[in-house]
């Protein structure tokens, strides 16, 4: 066995193969670019995993382009039980969920989709939820208690800190869904975003 030595390159990986601000920024508009790296990261995920795990949700997205990222990106984790803004985020209903993290960013207010004569859109994971079995749905409650009680058994610095990325999370929610236009075009894409990887 060859043992490498200290400050020996192992492996290269070339800059267009990373999932960064960098190579995502010229798959999206210019009002995307506002975005910071956690923000349009987030939202290259949830597109993805919607796109892959939803396909026949509403509205498709017609010619998108190949994501290079996807066998990669199929690989993480869709759970996160050990995180206290998942236990945050999974303690609360989903009428609850729909309420404060909408698609449509006028949907909290009175002049909101339902006032234009349209359908507010549903989130897919959130539609799942309210369409489970008596069984499941009970088990989610018990689950929402039990992330509820490990919430109130954090010492009191880190539950402060994890209230801290909660806020966080829902400002950067709110800055997505601020430039966020549904469905996104593909005629706004570059040309280079089109090509298949």
């Amino acid at each position: 066995m060859i043992v490498p030595q200290p400050n020996t390159l192992l492996i290269s990986i070339p800059h267009a193969a990373l999932l960064n601000l960098r190579t995502l920024r010229p798959l999206y508009p210019k009002p995307f670019h506002s975005l910071s790296a956690t923000q349009l990261l987030s939202l290259h995920l949830a597109r993805q995993f919607r796109r892959h795990l939803h396909p026949s949700s509403p509205p498709p997205l017609k010619r998108e382009p190949y994501d290079k990222w996807w066998p990669f990106l199929a690989t993480l984790p869709r759970q996160f039980a050990t995180v206290p803004l998942w236990w945050a985020v999974h303690a609360r209903s989903a009428e609850s969920l729909a309420a404060d993290f909408p698609l449509d960013p006028d949907a909290r207010s009175s002049e909101g989709a339902e006032g234009k004569g349209k359908a507010a859109p549903v989130d897919p994971s959130l539609g799942e939820l309210a369409h489970e079995r008596v069984e499941a749905r009970q088990e989610r409650r018990r689950r929402a208690r039990r992330y509820a009680e490990l919430r109130e058994l954090m010492p009191h610095g880190v539950r402060r800190r994890a209230g801290e990325i909660e806020r966080r999370f829902a400002e950067d929610w709110a800055a997505v869904r601020r430039v966020w236009v549904r469905p996104l075009s593909l005629s706004l894409l570059p040309t280079s975003a089109r090509v298949p990887y």
